[in-house]
C-alpha cells in the first residue's frame, strides 16, 4: 500500500485494496515493484472502470479494437490517480467507492 500511496495519492482506498490485493496474488518475476503496479492498474482500470468487456461481448470487437477504443480513457483516470491531492481529507471517504460492486 505504501508505494500505492506514494506513486497513486489521488486514487480512493477502495480501488488502492483491490489493486494491492491484485497486484500481491500474482507471481512477478523479475519486475519491478513499479511495473507490477503499473500493469496492475492499467488492467483493473481497464476492465472495472470502461465499457471494455462491454466492447468485446455485445459488440464483439477484439482485444485490440476495445483496447483502443478505451485507452483514452484509461490514461486518464491513470494519470488523475497519479496527481497530489488537493483536500487534506483521506482519499478512502465512502463517495470514493462504487456501490454496484
Amino acid at each position: 500500500m505504501a508505494f500505492l500511496n506514494e506513486h497513486y495519492p489521488s486514487c480512493s482506498s477502495y480501488y488502492k485494496q483491490k489493486i494491492a490485493f491484485r497486484t500481491s496474488r500474482r507471481r512477478w518475476n523479475d519486475v519491478t515493484i513499479g511495473k507490477a503496479v503499473g500493469i496492475t492498474v492499467t488492467n483493473y482500470v481497464r476492465h472495472h472502470m470502461t465499457q471494455y468487456e462491454y466492447l468485446m461481448g455485445a459488440l464483439k470487437l477484439t482485444r485490440e479494437e476495445a483496447r483502443i477504443v478505451v485507452a483514452e480513457e484509461v490514461k486518464d483516470i491513470w494519470q488523475s490517480w497519479q496527481q497530489p491531492r488537493l483536500d487534506t481529507t483521506p482519499a478512502d471517504d465512502a463517495s470514493a467507492a462504487p456501490t454496484d460492486q
